[in-house]
This record gives structure tokens, C-alpha cells and sequence, in this order.
């Protein structure tokens, strides 16, 4: 029952979520302890599918005891991983570094190389965040080793993206550009047109800070059709932006309020607050150019508002 509820989460998670609670009572019934541990970790695997992250850490911590009690290492590193992305979710970094980095450690006792890289990129992540590149290309470098050893495509993809976007927020666009290409290729080849969509608004990001905003706007162009096709609203608005921003540098203002007003309709329409932040915040200085201060003024006020509400850090100091 259990293994049949495993096997279910990669197609059906309301299936999957039956037939572990089915298991777990089963266990319950004979006293398995073994059991009821597995059914507690494929509990909270559901549980995470389902973005129910209070709940998934419950049923991942009744696993860790079990785990724990009965010695099995191999479940017992599975579960720290999967308990650091809850923390991750859940935006506590520090407890899911801890959770990461006591996976790790298992993982590594037992030659488990493909877990081990997987561990390193999310700790990747983490320190990525924080600002810390040096630390997150280290953590990346590491986990590209073993996928690059074993031919996983996917992970590859996935970290040269990641690497990507550190060398472009330090302004090297020349390794930036060659891990983007990289990820692009794969993706192409697999046909996965949403990961595709997000590479090509990197490498458009890349020529707009080198000021070479006709390629920027093709790169952009490519991925709004891309979006379009997927009907993907919040890929749509960011797209929108991203072209509304190119033409806010090249100062064709009418063109810039025309996409950045589209990008912040639909933003409003999902609910988007940091995007519609952003939106309020580009418009604004398009008003500002034009001297009609008044007009900029109410969008940065507008924008502080949600921005306190949400927690959000911006500055306007220079609009004011």
C-alpha cells in the first residue's frame, strides 16, 4: 500500500493521499513501526505537492522520530531533505540550511552522490538569497559535478540557469551568457518551451544592462510569444514589463506606458502586489521625465502602500 501511494504522487496526488492514509492505519492496526514511518514520510510528500507546508512538516517530523528510533539512515536523510525545502517554502533560510546540511552529511556517509548534488543546489539557493555568490557558486559548482558525471540534463539545466543568473547580478555577462546558452540548448532539445521562455528573458536582461536594447527587446519578444502560448498571465505581465522597461530607457515613453499598463492590468488581475510594486514604480518614472510630478507622485505613494502592507524593500527617495 505504501509503495502504491509513492508511485501515485508522481501522477494523482488526491490517489496517492487515499492510499496513504489507508496505509498508515494498516500500520497503525499491526503496529508496524516500520510502516507507519513510511506512511508519515509519503504523508508529508503529498502534503508538499499540495503546498500545505504546515501540514507536510507535521507528518515529515512523525517520520523523523520513527526514523530516528528505528536507525534506517537512508529515510532518515531523505526526510531532513525534504524537511529544509518546507523550511524553504516556508522562508525560515536558517532552519533549512540546518535541515539541508544534516541531509547532506547522511547522504554523503552513504555514496549517495545524485541526493548529495541535489542538497548542494538548494543550499545553493539559500546563499543565494543572502547575497552571499561566493558561498552559492561553490554549492552549484558542486552539485553541476555529479549531473554532468551522470548525464542528467534536467539538473544540469536547472544549475547553469542559477549560475547564470549570479554572474549576471555580478555584471559578468560573458559567463553569464555562456551558462544561459548552455541551459537553452538542453531545454530546446527537451522541448520544455516554459523553461525555454525564462532563458531568453536572462539573456534579455543581459544585452539591457549592455544597453543593447535591440536585442534585449528580441530576446523579451521571444518570450512573451512563448508565454502567450502557454496562457501563462503572471510570464505574460513580467514579459510586458521587461519590454515596457527596454522602451523606458530608450525614452519612447508612449510605447513604455502602453506595455507597462498592459503588464499592470493583468498584475492586478492575479493579484500580483511586489509585481504591480514594480509596475507603479516604472510608470512613475516615466511621469517624473515628463514632469507630471503629481501623477509619478500618487503611483510612488500607491507603491510605498503596498510595499509597508507586504513587507516589501523599495526606495522612492529619489522620485520625491
Amino acid at each position: 500500500m505504501v509503495h502504491e501511494a509513492e508511485m501515485a504522487l508522481e501522477v494523482d496526488v488526491d490517489k496517492a493521499l487515499y492510499l496513504a492514509f489507508d496505509a498508515h492505519q494498516m500500520a497503525l492496526d499491526i503496529n508496524s513501526h516500520e510502516f507507519i514511518a513510511e506512511s508519515h514520510f509519503i504523508l508529508g510528500n503529498a502534503k508538499l505537492k499540495q503546498r500545505l507546508f504546515d501540514e507536510a512538516l507535521s507528518q515529515y517530523e512523525s517520520a523523523q522520530r520513527h526514523f530516528l528510533e528505528q536507525g534506517n539512515k537512508e529515510k532518515l536523510g531523505a526526510t531532513y531533505h525534504k524537511m529544509g525545502t518546507v523550511y524553504l517554502y516556508l522562508g525560515n533560510q536558517k532552519q533549512a540550511l540546518e535541515k539541508y546540511t544534516e541531509a547532506r552529511i547522511i547522504k554523503a556517509e552513504l555514496n549517495e552522490e545524485i541526493p548529495v548534488a541535489d542538497i548542494d543546489a538548494n543550499i545553493g539557493v539559500i546563499y543565494h538569497s543572502k547575497g552571499s555568490y561566493s558561498s552559492a557558486l561553490k554549492s552549484y559548482l558542486s552539485a553541476l559535478k555529479p549531473y554532468e558525471h551522470f548525464k542528467i540534463d534536467s539538473k544540469i539545466a536547472s544549475v547553469c540557469t542559477n549560475i547564470g543568473v549570479i554572474y549576471l547580478e555580478q555584471k559578468n555577462y560573458e559567463e553569464a551568457m555562456k551558462m544561459f546558452n548552455r541551459a537553452l540548448v538542453i531545454h530546446k532539445n527537451a522541448n520544455n518551451i516554459s523553461s525555454e521562455s525564462i532563458l531568453l528573458n536572462n539573456i534579455g536582461n543581459i544585452y539591457k544592462d549592455k544597453e543593447d536594447y535591440e536585442q534585449s527587446l528580441f530576446y523579451h519578444q521571444r518570450a512573451l510569444e512563448i508565454k502567450t502560448q502557454l496562457q501563462d498571465t503572471a510570464g505574460i505581465s513580467n514579459s510586458l514589463n521587461n519590454i515596457g522597461s527596454i522602451y523606458l530607457h530608450q525614452r519612447q515613453f508612449d510605447e513604455a506606458i502602453d506595455f507597462l499598463q498592459r503588464s499592470l492590468a493583468l498584475r492586478q488581475q492575479i493579484g500580483d502586489k511586489k509585481g504591480i510594486v514594480e509596475s507603479y514604480i516604472n510608470l512613475s518614472e516615466i511621469y517624473y521625465e515628463q514632469a507630471l510630478y503629481e501623477k509619478a507622485k500618487s503611483l510612488l505613494y500607491s507603491a510605498l502602500s503596498i510595499a509597508k502592507e507586504k513587507g516589501f524593500q523599495i526606495s522612492i527617495a529619489r522620485y520625491l
